[in-house]
């Protein structure tokens, strides 16, 4: 009687306990099925400086120990596939749950794991794949978010910073051993004058013109990855950034001139235009471009202006220089006696104008004579000399040491010397040959082309350092030559800028 009150008593407990009476149709919970996952997204592939690759993901396991996981690397373009050692493995434990042993499905740990991987080159894509030992899990495949490939500082920066120092050594070497007219570079020569274009034109700046653009592009390609499939791995973005650099170096050579250009002119005579020279003895001109001279009309046929051959032109003490401002020179005699042309050969005087030709006109006397110069005349300067100004009071100005009076031959031209040059050179050569630097160590050293395509490739880039060196050094010897001209055209006003 006891045990059926009590077996009643149990069932209606039962029966009104609608959670109770589910469990008991249920049955406990199926074991869940084990599984591992990634519970950190982004893994990025790294090579070290060993050479070995690694990764770290931040892994989940559920029922699963992660021991007993092996780990492969699927690259792309295919190949074998990488086993991967742990190197690394760190417990990352969840909030709210102790650390527990391991397997556990009630207190789940994550585990930071790092593994390496032995390539033979670098990959465009990669992809983990987690297998478990025991097949107890089905495999897990984590993609890589990015390849990061190692380039060392001298990959960086050391060769490229080198190339642009050589470039400009090397045409510095050029300029003081390959000085027009012998000899090396000394301080008179590297205060010899350069008459140029104030502009910065392509057709003398070519160089600089097309450095400076093919930085803008290679920026723009290395910056938007257009060129990582042939360099897989390396982190263009930085040689863009690099490439921006050298951009700044060419283009702040013409800033450089302009400033020395300043620095340096402020000790060279200036005169007014019109201003006449006084206080003289006999004088030189030099026109290494050639020149005419035109005299006042005369009665018989040959009015039309003399051909003056380059060199200088001497005249005598009595006749007075006045300088317009352009490219001519009015002679006249002091004392209004008149002045006389001779050739080469004839009997120089205070009076006379001697031409460099072994002709000249006849000998009578001329009221004026106007030279007209073809690019620039320089005329020295004694001390003592003095400059008269065209003014009602004709103010002198004297000048205090022996100096060379540069002729312009227009408001476009600028009489520089080649301390101003060198400086603004020396750095557009920097610029140019850290450029080529940096396309030698991508192509040759971080491509992954074969060997003789990278060789052709590095050939390249010397003939190219070739032939800027020698458009550098034409273009230098050109300017530092008494005939107007560049190493591409014949044109007196020039630009100084490479």
């Amino acid at each position: 009687m006891y045990q059926f009150i009590v077996s009643a008593s149990l069932a209606s407990f039962i029966a009104l306990s609608p959670s109770l009476s589910a469990q008991a149709v249920q049955g406990p919970d199926p074991t869940p099925s084990p599984s591992v996952s990634a519970a950190a997204s982004n893994p990025v592939l790294s090579q070290e400086t060993s050479g070995e690759w690694t990764t770290t993901v931040v892994l989940q396991a559920s029922d699963l120990c992660l021991s007993n996981l092996a780990y492969e690397l699927v690259t792309t373009p295919p190949g074998t596939p990488a086993n991967g050692r742990v190197v690394g493995q760190v417990p990352v434990q969840q909030p709210g749950f102790p650390a527990s042993a391991c397997p556990s499905a009630t207190a789940p740990e994550d585990e930071q794991v790092t593994l390496a991987f032995a390539l033979p080159s670098a990959p465009l894509s990669a992809t983990l794949v987690i297998v478990d030992a025991k097949d107890e899990a089905a495999p897990t495949a984590i993609a890589m978010s990015a390849v990061h490939r190692y380039v060392s500082a001298g990959q960086y920066l050391g060769w490229p910073a080198l190339s642009g120092v050589m470039l400009a050594l090397l045409f510095a070497v050029c300029c003081a051993f390959a000085w027009p007219r012998g000899g090396r570079v000394g301080n008179d020569k590297l205060r010899r004058p350069v008459y140029a274009s104030a502009t910065w034109t392509f057709k003398d700046s070519w160089a600089t013109n097309i450095s400076l653009g093919a930085t803008t592009i290679a920026a723009i390609l290395t910056g938007a990855g257009a060129v990582s499939t042939q360099l897989p791995g390396v982190q263009l973005d930085r040689y863009a950034v690099l490439m921006g650099v050298c951009g700044v170096f060419i283009v702040a050579a013409p800033f450089i001139f302009g400033i020395l250009y300043v620095a340096f002119s402020r000790s060279r005579p200036l005169v007014p235009k019109n201003a006449r020279l006084v206080d003289h003895g006999p004088l030189t001109i030099e026109v290494p471009g050639g020149a005419s001279l035109t005299v006042p009309s005369r009665a018989d046929s040959q009015k039309d202006p003399f051909p003056v051959a380059p060199g200088t032109i001497t005249i005598g003490g009595n006749i007075d220089p006045v300088l317009p401002g352009d490219n001519t020179i009015v002679l006249t005699p002091r004392y209004g006696n008149g002045l006389t042309v001779i050739g080469q050969g004839g009997h120089a005087g205070d009076d006379t104008v001697q031409i460099a030709s072994p002709f000249a006109l006849p000998e009578e006397k001329f009221s004026f004579a106007t030279l007209k110069f073809a690019g620039f005349a320089a005329i020295p300067l004694s001390r003592g000399m003095a400059a008269e100004a065209p003014n009602a009071a004709r103010d002198k100005k004297t000048f205090t040491s022996a100096t060379t009076l540069r002729v312009p031959l227009g408001d476009n031209l600028i009489v520089a010397d080649f301390r101003s040059l060198i400086p603004a050179a020396l750095v557009t050569m920097f610029g140019i040959g850290a450029e080529l630097g940096i396309v030698g160590v991508l192509a040759f050293s971080l491509s992954d082309r074969t060997a003789a395509v990278r060789i052709f490739a590095l050939i390249l880039v010397i003939v190219a350092a070739v032939a800027v060196l020698w458009y550098a050094v034409a273009t230098t010897r050109a300017l530092a030559d008494s005939t107007p001209g560049s190493a591409l055209t014949p044109d007196s006003s020039t630009a100084a800028t490479l």
